[in-house]
């Protein structure tokens, strides 16, 4: 709210393997365990050619959870001390 994207953005607690949708930006800040455990449910909930944006990982666990989504194409990473957040890309549906 403070920031003023309330109406554009929906942030819960739903598990992730509850969510039936697809989503053009999908944002998951957990621990790399969970991110390589739990890769089929979220990377099921990106939209085709949509961003798929991991953080909460230490700069060590990247390459595992990158790994963790082949699919993906890497658009971007950034870190911030020990920690990176690896911004990915879904695959496009094909015509």
């Amino acid at each position: 709210r403070r920031n003023g994207l309330d109406a554009r953005l929906l942030a819960d607690t739903t598990d992730v393997g509850a969510l039936t949708d697809r989503y053009p930006v999908v944002i998951a800040n957990i621990q790399a365990e969970v991110l390589i455990a739990r890769a089929r449910d979220i990377a099921e909930r990106a939209s085709p050619g949509g961003l798929l944006v991991l953080s909460g990982v230490l700069a060590d666990r990247q390459g595992d959870v990158r790994a963790a989504y082949p699919a993906f194409s890497l658009e971007g990473c950034a870190g911030a001390g020990e920690w990176v957040a690896l911004v990915l890309r879904a695959p496009s549906v094909s015509a």
